[in-house]
């Protein structure tokens, strides 16, 4: 039977878009004004996650799919508090809580769940930073002046505390600007191309200032040499093969201090003028925020901040381990590689096992039953196909823990003995063996692919 491993992770994402999606439905086929849209949606959206409850269970009693695990239910839970935020943030308008549920809350609110059901540590930090630096300002704004930053376009703004609106947007500003600036110069690419575009954005950031200057020949012509410059400083990058996916994080962060100075610009924030349209800048540091945190893990940046393998040394009680599924599959495939993917045999006849610390894959094992040919017709063994434990956890009893947990499991089976192999050039796995009260024999092996010998060990241990 063919497990469908990877419909809860797919179905907690899902959750996330159903609420967009369901309100663009029903502006089109809701016909009956007397009822609210977001009431309409609500109701649709609860029938629709019903429904596919109801699927799941049904699959389920059918042995179709698997019962969840606990980090998939985990995962589902996560879904869940996405779709009731998304929620709430798509109908604020509607609802009018437009002032209260805003990109920032709701983030913050994701962020959260996450660290409670997922991570179980400060992922994003910089949004962790930076979104509760804009709450408390949004906040604020809203408190002083009586309209919040959604609606302030049909409300009376109350000019009392100007200076104090002035002197928050100028703390976001500087902090906004100085964190973005910092973090550009911390991934340490600066080449002549780079430094051109950094004096390009500054001299467009001054110009942007003031209309006068903005009608120049100088300042088109800056428009025009910085997009010049960015796209050679790529295509000489690639073709030198030295670019790395920093670059493309440094140049999200330049340009958008640029485009920050351009709403600044907009506003005549330096001409004096106290205009609610400058809390923009919080917007746009957002979603810029948002954007390079998806990316650094899509693209693989490595980044001093994130080093989560070896963090996980920190909250190492949090270790355990689970049968492997396809989802983890693909995680031991992210984390270490293909070749160790393909070793993972998920079978009715295999069991294969993961060492879980903070969510990260730490060690894996996976052993498939061999039935031995006549005259021992009848007779079978466990074959340990791969043995991994990251470099970071090792010596810390996770590869023993593992195969001790896979001889239990196949001491209640017909197998008879467990045995695999193991190449000479990994001395602490021979030790590892010979520890454990396993027999060693030295042995020579042919790698067809390859077309090469290797000198190894085999190592087998009678279970009954």
């Amino acid at each position: 039977m063919k497990k469908i491993e990877k419909i809860y992770f797919i179905l907690t994402y899902m959750f996330f878009i159903y609420p967009p999606f369901i309100f663009g439905l029903v502006l089109i086929y809701q016909k009956n004004e007397n009822i609210e849209e977001h009431v309409t949606s609500l109701i649709v959206n609860i029938i629709l996650i019903a429904v596919i409850a109801i699927v799941c269970g049904s699959l389920i009693a059918a042995k179709k799919l698997h019962i969840p695990n606990n980090l998939e239910i985990r995962y589902l839970l996560f879904g869940f508090a996405g779709n009731i935020v998304m929620y709430f943030y798509t109908f604020q308008n509607g609802m009018n809580i437009d002032n209260i549920v805003t990109i920032y809350l709701v983030l913050l609110i994701i962020l959260g769940v996450d660290y409670l059901l997922i991570s179980k540590k400060f992922r994003a930090k910089e949004l962790w930073i930076l979104l509760t630096l804009f709450i408390i300002v949004d906040y604020v704004h809203l408190l002083i002046t009586g309209c919040g930053y959604e609606g302030s376009w049909d409300c009376n703004i109350n000019h009392t505390y100007d200076w104090l609106a002035t002197s928050m947007y100028s703390v976001i500003l500087i902090a906004i600007v100085g964190y973005y600036a910092y973090r550009a110069y911390s991934y340490k690419l600066f080449d002549l191309f780079k430094i051109l575009n950094i004096i390009f954005v500054i001299i467009l950031s001054i110009i942007f200032q003031n209309e006068y200057y903005m009608e120049g020949d100088f300042m088109l012509t800056v428009s025009i040499l910085l997009p010049f410059f960015l796209i050679v400083d790529f295509i000489v990058a690639i073709v030198n093969k030295t670019y790395t996916h920093k670059m493309l994080l440094f140049y999200i962060r330049l340009l958008t201090v640029l485009l920050i100075f351009s709403v600044v610009g907009m506003n005549y924030f330096f001409l004096g003028n106290v205009d609610v349209n400058i809390l923009t800048i919080m917007v746009v540091a957002t979603y810029s925020s948002l954007a390079i945190n998806i990316l650094k893990p899509i693209l693989k940046i490595d980044v001093k901040e994130d080093k989560p393998l070896q963090a996980l040394k920190q909250v190492f009680n949090n270790l355990h381990y689970t049968e492997c599924t396809e989802a983890h599959k693909e995680m031991i495939k992210a984390q270490y590689s293909t070749m160790h993917y393909d070793h993972m045999i998920l079978d009715n006849e295999a069991y294969s096992l993961v060492a879980i610390a903070d969510d990260k894959i730490v060690g894996f094992i996976s052993t498939y039953i061999k039935h031995f040919s006549p005259p021992l017709e009848g007779v079978s063994e466990g074959y340990i196909n791969i043995l991994e434990v990251h470099e970071e956890f090792r010596k810390q009893g996770i590869a023993s823990n593992l195969i001790e947990k896979t001889e239990n499991h196949f001491k209640k089976t017909i197998v008879s003995q467990i045995r695999g192999w193991s190449s000479d050039d990994k001395p602490e796995a021979i030790n590892l063996w010979n520890k454990l009260k396993y027999s060693l024999s030295p042995t020579t092996i042919w790698i067809k692919d390859k077309k090469v010998s290797v000198t190894g060990y085999h190592f087998i241990k009678k279970l009954k």
